[in-house]
């Protein structure tokens, strides 16, 4: 059902717990954008969301248990990007620009929290696993959108190579980002250039 459809036939209360709860994770998140996850108190998050600590707790049995819908929000903004990723043989390498421009704004929009996730991912196992099928559920998108524009690309070994090429670019897209995290959101390289050069190991990963 359509979220506004959704909420035009929502009860008041309902349409009062869905706004409690996007306070509660449009705070977590701010929050997480500023501090080191484990130094985020929940009565912070409590504050400057202007519900009280029984409201989490009615949704969140634990501090880290905000991370998973704050995360599929992410998959859902990630997803929108490569969805929207529609390349052509003739101008593969504008296309990826433009694709990597488009990932770029979502990792900067979302630094702390991926640099948040990846470092719990190493405490809690639940969270590993969703990060692990969000890349999945990516790398076969990709490998779709790919295969479809040549056939010979639907080999095992093209799938290893664009494997390969794309941890590779997300790697470094990532390093640059929490650059810029760790530097007062201060931009460290410009957005032209990394694109341009994360297009170019892409290529040169995939022989393309």
């Amino acid at each position: 059902m359509p979220n506004f459809l959704y909420k035009s036939l929502a009860k008041p209360s309902q349409l009062r717990s869905q706004k409690t709860l996007d306070g509660i994770l449009t705070a977590a998140k701010n929050a997480i954008a500023e501090k080191n996850f484990e130094q985020i108190k929940i009565t912070d998050i409590c504050r400057t969301a202007g519900v009280t600590t029984g409201a989490f707790y009615a949704r969140f049995p634990e501090k880290k248990d905000i991370l998973f819908p704050l995360m599929e929000h992410l998959k859902h903004e990630t997803n929108i990007v490569v969805d929207g990723f529609n390349p052509s043989l003739n101008s593969i390498e504008n296309d990826l620009i433009g694709f990597f421009n488009d990932l770029i704004l979502v990792f900067r929009l979302n630094a702390g929290l991926i640099h948040t996730l990846i470092s719990q991912a190493y405490q809690h196992k639940k969270i590993a696993t969703e990060l692990r099928c969000l890349n999945t559920e990516v790398f076969k998108k990709l490998e779709a959108i790919f295969s479809s524009l040549n056939s010979d690309w639907e080999t095992t070994a093209f799938k290893q190579s664009l494997q390969f090429a794309l941890l590779s670019t997300l790697s470094v897209l990532r390093e640059t980002i929490f650059d810029e995290l760790f530097s007062s959101g201060k931009k460290v390289i410009p957005d032209e250039f990394v694109t341009k050069e994360l297009t170019n190991m892409f290529c040169r990963y995939l022989r393309l």
